[in-house]
């Protein structure tokens, strides 16, 4: 007899001893495709060593911070990770929705070096030259306020 026949013709036994029931099926143990919440938890437990309940203290000044501050930050964050399109997203909402705001220079600034790293020259060069313009006037305006000031034209408001 050979191999071939003898493994077939035990595949048949068995297949009618199960269908007979005599030999219940092999249970096969049901693995998750996906790794459930908890187990996420216990594993990003493990590998930074903090629980996952507590928040760090980055994260909770940020979610104090106010919003032209936290899409800076957010957009500190994702340049880090090398996410740029998304670091430009924050950055971009700093620009438009808070023009007034103390991050418009250091966004400006932000968008320069990452378009830099990204090898657009002519984009890092424009938002470079606006970042600059933007503490020029800051410098101007303070300076001609002083002049005023000294000229007696303003009086100092206390």
């Amino acid at each position: 007899m050979k191999i071939s026949t003898v493994i077939i013709s035990g595949l048949i036994l068995l297949a009618t001893s199960m269908a007979a029931g005599k030999i219940a099926p092999p249970q096969l143990k049901q693995t998750e495709t996906k790794p459930s919440a908890l187990n996420e938890k216990k594993l990003l437990e493990e590998l930074t060593g903090v629980k996952a309940t507590d928040e760090t203290l980055a994260t909770k000044k940020m979610k104090k911070a106010p919003l032209p501050v936290q899409h800076f930050m957010a957009g500190q964050k994702a340049a880090e990770q090398k996410n740029y399109i998304l670091a430009i997203k924050h950055f971009n909402t700093v620009l438009k929705k808070y023009p007034q705001s103390s991050q418009v220079r250091p966004a400006l600034l932000a968008k320069a070096k990452i378009y830099n790293e990204m090898g657009l020259q002519s984009q890092s060069q424009h938002n470079m030259k606006m970042a600059q313009a933007r503490g020029v006037k800051k410098q101007t305006s303070k300076s001609t306020t002083q002049a005023l000031k000294n000229s007696g034209k303003v009086k100092a408001i206390k």
